[in-house]
């Protein structure tokens, strides 16, 4: 998956781009669409906290922070199987 597209997918959500909960999410939304499903959110927490040098219970607080900034009232896990569906249905138009 494009990083681009990911992008602006958060923008369009109003995800605040100055936030490093933006790039954890864009990188926790290419971790789960590699590894196909988002429901091993432990697995993609541990993978982000490898990449960035955080701990796991750090990155999901700061993923979590990031989404309540839009407004929504969704889990970090359903925000990204929503990204994870709409992204999907957009890449094969």
């Amino acid at each position: 998956m494009n990083h681009e597209i990911i992008v602006k997918y958060l923008e369009q959500q109003k995800v605040p781009f100055s936030l490093t909960g933006f790039n954890y999410l864009v990188c926790a939304i290419m971790f789960a669409y590699e590894n196909g499903s988002p429901l091993q959110m432990m697995g993609i927490y541990e993978q982000v906290a490898d990449l960035t040098g955080d701990k796991p219970t750090a990155i999901e607080r700061t993923m979590r922070y990031a989404i309540s900034k839009t407004g929504q009232k969704v889990h970090v896990k359903e925000f990204i199987a929503r990204a994870l569906h709409y992204l999907g249905n957009a890449e094969v138009k």
